[in-house]
Formats: structure tokens, C-alpha cells, sequence
């Protein structure tokens, strides 16, 4: 789990969640929208450690859930070359909060 503070605040967070040795599940991504974009560019600071680990320890494929409303988040989770997966394609089970949620796949052989 990665904070990243502001005097002291948290202004963002990231987790990774192991699902087994090759699937990490990506939980608990927000950062402050005063922290998003440039100059700051929190979001991406947070899933480059984020990876780095992922990366580090050998996992081959990260899974998330988001929103269907969260539109910046697509966005930004493409550009990093996650790809859209239906929930029949989704081959684990673990609990997240479906608020029409959209699932993400990466393999490692994706480049962030």
C-alpha cells in the first residue's frame, strides 16, 4: 500500500492486492484532483511504484474494477495498456464493489 502526503495529509493512495503468484488485483487508486495532470502528475508517481513492485515481484498480470463513470480513469488506465475485459472473461473471483464497474487487464508483456 503507497500514500503519498501533502503537509502531512494523504493526498493519494494506491494498493496491490496479490491474488496468487502471477495476478495482482490494483485496489484503492485515488489521488486529490488538485494532484492530478501536470505539474504534479500524482496518479502516474503512484502506479510507477506501483509497477515497480509488480514488476520486482514476478507477478504476470494485474487486474482492476472502476466505475463506468469514471471516465479520466479509463483513460488513464489505457494509456498505460490495461485493456478492457468483459466479467466473463474475468477468470478469478474476488470481491469488489460493483457500482457498474468496468474490469481492466494488463499482462506483464504490456509496457506502463
Amino acid at each position: 500500500f503507497w500514500l503519498a502526503l501533502h503537509d502531512n495529509k494523504v493526498v493519494g493512495s494506491i494498493a496491490l492486492l496479490p491474488f496468487d503468484k502471477e495476478t495482482a488485483i490494483l485496489k484503492k487508486f485515488f489521488t486529490y484532483p488538485e494532484f492530478r495532470g501536470n505539474p504534479v502528475r500524482l496518479g502516474q508517481q503512484l502506479f510507477d511504484a506501483f509497477y515497480a513492485f509488480y514488476t520486482a515481484n514476478d507477478f504476470s498480470r494485474i487486474i482492476l474494477d472502476t466505475p463506468e463513470n469514471e471516465k479520466r480513469s479509463h483513460y488513464f488506465y489505457e494509456k498505460q495498456g490495461f485493456q478492457q475485459i468483459t466479467r466473463e472473461a474475468l477468470d478469478i473471483d474476488y470481491p469488489f464493489p460493483d457500482r457498474n464497474s468496468r474490469i481492466y487487464e494488463k499482462n506483464n508483456s504490456e509496457q506502463a
